[in-house]
C-alpha cells in the first residue's frame, strides 16, 4: 500500500540492496527511482511514474499495488477504480501456467509466466516490462543512470546492458552493471614533462551521449 518500497538486488548473485526502488507515494503515485551512488538516500531520479496522484480529488488517487493471479499488475484507487499498468501481448491460462513480478537488479519491473507442465529448464517468459527505455528515462542531471559511472548504456531486448568504455574496466567484475574506471591514472609529469600529447588520444564513439550530465564539479579539485 501507500507508503511502501520494494528494492532491487544488487546483482543477480548479490542479494543485498540495489540501486533501484519501486516506491508508492503517499500522494497515491507508484513510481520506480534510482539512487545516487555512493549516497545511500534515494535522489530524485524518476525513471517511471504511474501518474496516478488525484490532488484535487484524492479518493481517485492510488493507494494499493495489486498482482493478480492472472500476471497482471493494477493500482486500486481509494474509491475502488483500478488502473492496469502493463498491457500484456497475450493471456496466458492462469490453470496452465505459474506468474511471477520482479523489479530486477537492472532496474526493470516485470511480469513473467512459465508452464507448470514444463520439463527441463524452460526460461520465465515476459509478458510486459517498464520502463520501455530505461537508458533514456533514467538520464537525469543527477547520478549516473541506469548503468554506473562512467558505463555506456545500451537497450537490448528491452533491458539495459552496460559497458565499460575503451580504456576503462568494471569497478567490480562481479557487478555488470557497476561503475567503470580508467586502465590508468593520469599523471602532472607528464604534462611537465612535454610527453602528454604523446600518450593520450581521443576515440570516437558514435551513437553515445551522457545527457544532462557530461560533466560536474568537484571541490575540492
Amino acid at each position: 500500500e501507500t507508503g511502501s518500497v520494494l528494492n532491487s538486488r544488487q546483482s543477480e548473485t548479490n542479494f543485498s540492496q540495489g540501486r533501484f526502488s519501486l516506491q508508492f507515494l503517499d500522494n497515491g503515485d507508484l513510481v520506480l527511482t534510482a539512487r545516487t551512488l555512493p549516497n545511500t538516500t534515494y535522489d530524485d531520479v524518476v525513471y517511471y511514474d504511474s501518474q496516478t496522484s488525484k490532488p484535487t480529488n484524492t479518493s481517485n488517487s492510488g493507494y494499493r499495488l495489486v498482482f493478480n493471479r492472472s500476471g497482471i499488475i493494477s493500482i486500486v484507487t481509494s474509491n475502488n477504480q483500478t488502473e492496469q499498468i502493463g498491457s500484456p501481448t497475450l493471456f496466458p491460462p492462469v490453470s496452465e501456467d505459474y506468474f511471477r513480478a520482479t523489479l530486477a537488479s537492472d532496474g526493470i519491473l516485470a511480469s513473467y509466466y512459465h508452464p507448470r507442465n514444463s520439463t527441463g529448464n524452460q526460461n520465465w517468459t515476459v509478458l510486459w516490462s517498464k520502463p520501455d527505455d530505461i537508458c533514456e528515462t533514467a538520464a537525469a542531471a543527477t547520478g549516473s543512470g541506469a548503468c554506473g559511472y562512467n558505463s555506456i548504456c545500451n537497450l537490448v531486448n528491452g533491458r539495459p546492458v552496460c559497458e565499460c568504455p575503451d580504456g576503462y574496466t568494471l569497478l567490480d567484475p562481479n557487478d555488470k552493471s557497476g561503475s567503470c574506471m580508467p586502465n590508468s591514472t593520469p599523471s602532472c609529469d607528464e604534462v611537465e614533462q612535454g610527453t602528454a600529447g604523446e600518450l593520450y588520444d581521443f576515440v570516437v564513439i558514435n551513437g553515445t551521449d551522457w545527457p544532462k550530465s557530461d560533466y560536474q564539479i568537484m571541490r575540492p579539485s
